[in-house]
């Protein structure tokens, strides 16, 4: 069984067939040994129980050794120098295989790996959200940038600095690590002009694209930490006393400015936005827990709006909100709080110009749509 990387209802899902394959033999051989050492009619009731949910797959999502990633529309927060909370979600941004795709205007290079294409608007800014069934270890770099560490991206984790974000502590990024309560958040720029951080870090902007990489967790990590925890609570499910009202056929529970100022451009990369409060957690798990022989990788490449539908066939998608659209509508804005170790490390990226300073820079205009705003209402969230 073959690990796969799919774009599917606009999310990048990465499933690791041979884990889950592995898992799921583990956990019939399980059952079967405790069902064996059951005696009438017990037995014989928890086998009807185990069928039934085994059939309702009940523990099935649990078994799955799956993660996915989704780029969210968002406000781009102003870039005046104050700390903004985490701005709301606009909805999820399309996400793309190029290899079901057809068009000519895809470069050819971009079909021999596993490869997907998302639109953004010049200046449009973007944050990345995770779901997962397990813990994940996940790589996130921008032009090779990593946005945890600022150190070139590498097909490796490293703990010192923590160039990877630890899954599910870390729910959400919104930009590169700029110290440890700060981040600067993703803005997508076209490439060639000098705006991203891949081109102040390296003084050139050919590799563009986000780099994704996942680890998951040893099979026999898995095993112990997710896996039998879950079983052990099923069986005790499974094994409760006969009453009369029993039921054993229950069913489971469980802009065109900034166009014109920079040239016309296809593809984009992330240059740095304003600042959002945002931590970036330490992994509160061994190193030896992750299982780097199993990693899947892709790239996303970071397509200007404006030429959507010739790789597509879809429409464009529309321009992104200002933030006086975004305050007239009253959308709240978000403070996040988390028992979690943040990084407290120096970052790489602390002096990183920002897409704003250095658009000033080179136009003499200031960035559209750079009006502070006051962020209200915001709600606090916290750990689950």
């Amino acid at each position: 069984m073959k690990p796969i990387i799919r774009a599917e209802n606009d999310s990048l899902r990465f499933t690791f067939a041979e884990h889950t394959a592995e898992l799921q033999s583990r956990v019939g051989a399980w059952f079967s040994t405790r069902l064996g050492e059951l005696q009438e009619p017990l037995r014989a009731l928890v086998a009807q129980r185990l069928f039934i949910h085994n059939e309702g797959c009940a523990l099935r999502d649990q078994i799955r050794v799956e993660f996915s990633l989704s780029f969210h529309r968002t406000l781009r927060v102003p870039d005046d120098g104050r700390d903004y909370p985490l701005p709301a979600g606009l909805g999820r941004l399309p996400v793309r295989s190029v290899r079901s795709l057809k068009s000519e205007s895809i470069p050819e290079a971009w079909r021999a790996t596993p490869t997907s294409i998302v639109p953004l608007h010049p200046a449009e800014a973007t944050w990345l959200s995770f779901s997962s069934s397990h813990p994940f270890a996940v790589q996130i770099a921008a032009g090779g940038i990593c946005a945890a560490s600022g150190l070139p991206y590498v097909g490796a984790l490293s703990r010192d600095p923590q160039n990877y974000l630890s899954i599910p502590t870390q729910p959400w990024l919104d930009g590169f690590r700029v110290d440890a309560n700060t981040v600067r958040q993703f803005v997508a720029m076209p490439l060639g002009h000098g705006y991203t951080v891949e081109g102040q870090l390296t003084g050139q902007e050919k590799r563009g694209a986000v780099q994704i990489r996942v680890v998951p967790l040893t099979v026999n990590e898995l095993w112990d930490r997710e896996i039998l925890p879950t079983c052990e609570a099923r069986w005790k499910a499974l094994t409760r006393p006969v009453n009369r009202y029993d039921d054993i056929l229950e069913e489971a529970s469980d802009s065109l400015c900034i166009q014109a100022c920079i040239g016309c451009c296809e593809e984009a990369g992330f240059g740095a936005g304003g600042r959002i409060r945002q931590k970036i957690y330490a992994d509160p798990l061994p190193r030896e827990a992750w299982d780097e022989s199993a990693a899947l990788a892709c790239e996303n490449h970071l397509i200007l709006a404006d030429r959507w539908t010739s790789y597509t066939g879809e429409p464009m998608p529309t321009p992104p909100p200002t933030p006086a659209h975004y305050a007239a509508a009253g959308i709240p804005w978000f403070d996040y709080t988390s028992s979690a170790a943040p990084l407290t490390n120096p970052s790489l990226l602390s002096g990183i110009e920002s897409v704003a300073t250095l658009f000033k820079a080179k136009s003499g205009l200031d960035l559209p749509g750079n009006t502070s705003v006051t962020p209200t209402p915001t709600v606090q969230l916290s750990e689950k």
